[in-house]
């Protein structure tokens, strides 16, 4: 499954094999969760040349209508969601029922006397498109983080050198991180979003992102100080990514189409010190979106998050994660040793 990344970074390394450490602003990368201008009305009848539904499977955009007509036999239509179940039991009438689909996704229905669900028997699908561009895959973003240095020519860190050809640009010595919290010689972080797909054919709204950070060898102080560990009863660092949320919940019936402004989500990180007194601690959070601010992702609402910025924040000097001294302590990027 894919990924997709609106604009392209191109690497290349030192000609003498210097080491080099790239910080990287991530743009574009974007999440798909799977799923008009004048709504229409799809037609299917039942039954009539024997016990099928025709077409059985219809493909409409959201907002659209699908009409099921009995053309001769006893029927009814049922999703197998149970949402809807028109006529109520089978009957041999000349009946019309119809619904408007309002999320996306592939719908599942049967006829309660001939088929059943899952597609058994006489049974079709309605497949709800989105109203914007969407990718067919877009599943996680998986990033390894670098520590996060001062930038050069800002306050306190004035650019003192200058960078070798190509890149000849000024530069600031020494190289000075932001963090209280700091990297050991054997850490390695990393950071990702993942999709947890739903299932519309069920009540339950399975849809939604699994965040999830795991940095090893974080010292205090410096990079040979006791392990990071300023809270031991409470979460030590922050996750944050900044978002960029297209989806099916805005306006006044949460069902339109629409872009929310960029948001910072946070994801509190805990950080356990370990035995061995060579590393640091290991910090690290496995959780979701919904369980951050349930109700975030909710499923059949092609939700694209794009995810612009991830880093992770210590608890600055004093200690106390979530106040304005919180500080930069990683960020994606690569390493080139």
């Amino acid at each position: 499954m894919g990924l997709a990344v609106s604009r392209p970074i191109a690497l290349t390394w030192d000609a003498m094999g210097r080491r080099c450490l790239i910080g990287l602003v991530v743009l574009g990368t974007s999440l798909l969760l799977p799923a008009s201008a004048s709504a229409v009305t799809t037609n299917v009848t039942a039954g009539g040349a024997g016990n099928v539904f025709t077409p059985s499977a219809v493909t409409i955009n959201h907002g659209d209508t699908v009409q099921w007509s009995n053309a001769g036999g006893i029927h009814n239509v049922h999703l197998d969601n149970g949402s809807f179940d028109q006529p109520p039991s089978p009957s041999s009438t000349a009946w019309v029922v119809s619904k408007t689909f309002t999320t996306t996704g592939t719908y599942r229905y049967y006829c309660e006397l001939h088929g059943g669900p899952g597609g058994s028997g006489m049974s079709g699908t309605v497949t709800v498109r989105a109203p914007y561009q969407a990718p067919a895959i877009g599943d996680r973003v998986h990033v390894p983080l670098v520590p996060v240095f001062r930038q050069a020519g800002t306050g306190g860190n004035p650019v003192s050198a200058g960078h070798a050809p190509p890149l000849a640009v000024g530069s600031a010595a020494p190289p000075l991180t932001s963090g209280v919290a700091h990297v050991g010689a054997t850490t390695v972080g990393r950071a990702n979003l993942t999709t947890i797909p739903g299932d519309v054919n069920t009540s339950a709204d399975e849809a939604d992102v699994m965040l999830g950070t795991n940095t090893s060898d974080v010292h205090a102080g410096d990079s040979f100080g006791p392990d990071y560990d300023p809270n031991p009863d409470a979460p030590d660092m922050t996750l944050v990514t900044k978002l960029r949320i297209t989806d099916l919940l805005n306006g006044g019936s949460a069902s339109d189409p629409a872009t929310v402004t960029d948001i910072d989500f946070s994801v509190p990180v805990d950080c356990a010190t370990t035995s061995d007194p060579s590393l640091g601690s290991t910090c690290s959070v496995n959780t979701t979106a919904d369980a951050i601010s349930p109700g975030t992702i909710l499923e059949g609402r092609s939700t694209i998050v794009q995810a612009f910025r991830v880093r992770l924040n210590d608890s600055g000097v004093d200690n106390l994660r979530g106040t304005a001294d919180d500080r930069l302590f990683e960020q994606q990027g690569v390493f080139v040793p």
